[in-house]
C-alpha cells in the first residue's frame, strides 16, 4: 500500500508542477504524501518507535489526510464556511487523539476519533461537490457518491471501535484493526483515483478553454468566437432579430510598438480589452481577431445602438491612457459597424461589411465610427491596406 500511496504522490506532484499551478492541487498532492506516511510508519519505524508514540504518528498522518484533501476541494469549491467546519474537525480529532493515547488513555476513544472525523468531513465535501461547485462534471458526481458512502461506512467503523471500551481485549482491538486493513486501502484507492479524474477533467477543462481563449487579453480568440458568432447569427435569423458587429482596430499600434516596445505594447491590448467588455451583455462576443483587431458580436442590438456602443467605447479609450512605468499612453482605436441584412448568409458577410467600414474609418482620420452600408464589398475596397 506505500508504493501505491507513493505512485499517487508522483502522479500528484506532476499535475501539480506541470499543468495545474492551483492551491487546491497542491493540498491534494499534500494529502498524498501524508497518505504515505501513514501507510509507511508502521513499516519504517516499528523497530525504534514505542508502540503509543507510533500509533499517534499513525492516526495524525491520516488526520493529515483528511484536512489536506479536505482543504484543497474546499479551495476548488471557493468554500470558505466549510472549510471553518474542516478546520474544527481536524482540531477536535487531534485532541481526542492526545488525551485518549497519552492524557487518559481509552482504546475506544482513540480508534473511533479518525473515522468519526474521516466520516464527517467525507459527508461536507459531498455537500461542497454537490453544492458549491459552479460546474458539475461526472468525475465531480462520482467523488461525491463515493465520499458520502464512505462516510457511512466510517460511522460504523467509528462506532464499532468506541465500543471496544478503555481497555480493549485483545482479539477484539486486533480484530478491529485488521477490519481497517481491508477496508481502508480499498476507500482510499477509490477515492485517490477519482481524484485523479477530478485532476484530468480540470486539465481537460484547461486546455479547451486554451483553444478558444486569447492569452494575452483572456478573450475570445478567432477558433472561439466563430462557434459562438455563428450561434448568434444562426438564433437572429431564425427569430427574426436585430444583431449587429463591431469591429475595431487599435489607430497606428505599429507605432506604438515601435517606440515604447512590444511589453507596451501588449499592456495597450489588455486595457484596450477591458474597455470592449466593459457593460457587455451575457450574449455579446467579444474577440480578438487579430493582432490589434477586435470583434464584438451583439444580440437584440440594432445598427443605432450598436455605433452608440463603439463610440462609447471609443471615447472612454481615448480618456483612459494606459498606465506605463515611465509615462501615461494615450491611445485612440477606431470601429466599423454593420448590421444584419437580407444579403447576409453568413457572419461572415457581416463582418466584411464592418470591416469596409473599418477601412473608411481609418481613411477619414482614425478615431471615429463609421456605419456599414447594406452591399457586399468591391474590389478595390478589399486590396486595401491599413492607414
Amino acid at each position: 500500500m506505500t508504493l501505491t500511496c507513493l505512485m499517487y504522490t508522483v502522479i500528484s506532484f506532476l499535475a501539480w508542477r506541470i499543468f495545474l499551478r492551483k492551491p487546491y492541487t497542491l493540498f491534494w498532492h499534500l494529502a498524498f504524501i501524508a497518505a504515505t506516511a501513514r501507510w509507511a510508519f508502521p513499516w519504517l519505524g516499528s523497530g525504534f518507535i514505542s508502540a503509543p508514540v507510533m500509533a499517534l504518528l499513525v492516526e495524525f498522518s491520516a488526520l493529515g489526510v483528511i484536512f489536506f484533501a479536505s482543504m484543497g476541494h474546499c479551495f476548488r469549491a471557493n468554500s470558505e464556511r466549510v472549510l471553518r467546519y474542516i478546520f474544527a474537525c481536524a482540531f477536535v480529532g487531534c485532541s481526542v487523539l492526545v488525551w485518549s493515547t497519552l492524557v487518559s488513555p481509552h482504546d475506544g476513544l482513540r480508534e473511533s476519533a479518525v473515522p468519526a472525523v474521516s466520516a464527517a468531513t467525507a459527508w461536507l465535501l459531498a455537500l461542497v461537490i454537490f453544492r458549491y461547485r459552479p460546474e458539475h462534471l461526472s468525475a465531480d458526481h462520482a467523488l461525491a457518491a463515493v465520499l458520502a458512502l464512505f462516510g457511512v461506512v466510517q460511522v460504523l467503523a467509528a462506532t464499532r471501535a468506541f465500543g471496544l471500551g478503555r481497555i480493549a481485549d485483545v482479539a477484539a482491538l486486533q480484530a478491529q484493526q485488521h477490519v481497517e486493513m481491508l477496508t481502508l486501502p480499498i476507500a482510499y484507492i477509490a477515492i485517490s483515483t477519482l481524484v485523479l479524474f477530478v485532476f484530468v477533467s480540470d486539465m481537460s477543462h484547461k486546455l479547451r478553454g486554451m483553444a478558444v481563449l486569447d492569452q494575452l487579453t483572456g478573450l475570445l480568440n478567432r477558433h472561439g468566437y466563430e462557434g459562438l458568432g455563428q450561434l448568434a447569427f444562426s438564433k437572429a435569423l431564425s427569430g427574426d432579430r436585430a444583431l449587429s458587429v463591431v469591429i475595431a482596430d487599435l489607430d497606428r499600434f505599429k507605432a506604438v510598438n515601435d517606440r515604447y516596445g512590444h511589453a507596451v505594447g501588449d499592456k495597450a491590448l489588455v486595457h484596450f480589452a477591458q474597455q470592449l467588455q466593459t457593460d457587455r451583455k451575457q450574449d455579446d462576443v467579444v474577440a480578438r481577431i487579430g493582432g490589434e483587431e477586435f470583434l464584438i458580436v451583439l444580440p437584440d442590438t440594432t445598427l443605432d445602438e450598436a455605433e452608440r456602443i463603439a463610440d462609447a467605447i471609443r471615447l472612454t479609450t481615448s480618456a483612459s491612457p494606459v498606465v506605463d512605468n515611465v509615462k501615461p499612453l494615450t491611445i485612440s482605436a477606431s470601429f466599423g459597424v454593420a448590421e444584419l441584412s437580407d444579403e447576409d448568409d453568413e457572419l461572415s458577410d457581416m463582418v466584411a461589411r464592418a470591416d469596409r467600414a473599418l477601412y473608411r474609418a481609418k481613411r477619414r482620420g482614425r478615431n471615429r465610427v463609421e456605419r456599414a452600408g447594406q452591399h457586399a464589398l468591391t474590389l478595390s475596397e478589399t486590396t486595401l491596406r491599413r492607414l
